[in-house]
């Protein structure tokens, strides 16, 4: 890609000198629909990572999703089945941010991360994001306004262009307030 004016800069270097590897070791990515492969939980976890199953564990735990998987009849042996048979729309969510997240990703993008998650379960995810957030920087796209107060910077889409929205928190407001 070439910018028309201007420069994209990604940690001091212009983007077009990262190789395709580069991106992926930097990038994180949660779609909304997860693609679940028949096995076991941990191994859709690790999914093109070369790091052991106990490893995985370990880093769900830091994060803390163990809680959520721990829950599963087999744990994180759990057979989840093509597809995620065997889990909720909300689970197999779960599973695409525990991916995402076990590579420590310098940028994780979310597209609608918690739109199958029931409430509870949301707040968690949405907490734990929190947490991590901290080390990387997160682009999240829903249309929830449950985000809205934790980001620092809004943008809506508009007939194909980014724009510039208001503070979170004027987001918020009632319009005409």
């Amino acid at each position: 890609m070439t910018t028309r004016i201007g420069e994209v800069l990604v940690n001091g270097c212009d983007w077009n000198e990262f190789s395709v590897t580069g991106w992926r070791d930097m990038l994180g990515v949660v779609p909304q629909n997860v693609r679940i492969f028949s096995g076991t939980l941990v191994d859709n976890i690790r999914l093109g990572l070369a790091i052991d199953p106990q490893e995985a564990m370990r880093k769900c735990e830091e994060l803390g999703l163990s809680g959520f998987f721990d829950t599963l009849p087999g744990g994180y042996l759990t057979l989840v089945g093509e597809g995620g048979a065997a889990l909720s729309g909300g689970q197999q969510q779960l599973v695409g941010l525990a991916r995402a997240l076990v590579r420590d990703p310098q940028v994780l993008l979310l597209d609608e991360p918690t739109s199958a998650m029931d409430s509870t379960t949301a707040q968690q995810a949405m907490d734990m994001l929190d947490r991590y957030r901290k080390d990387c920087i997160a682009i999240v796209a829903s249309h929830s306004a449950a985000f809205l107060p934790r980001a620092d910077r809004v943008y809506r889409i508009e007939q194909g262009t980014f724009r510039p929205d208001f503070t979170p928190l004027d987001r918020l407001r009632p319009v005409g307030s």
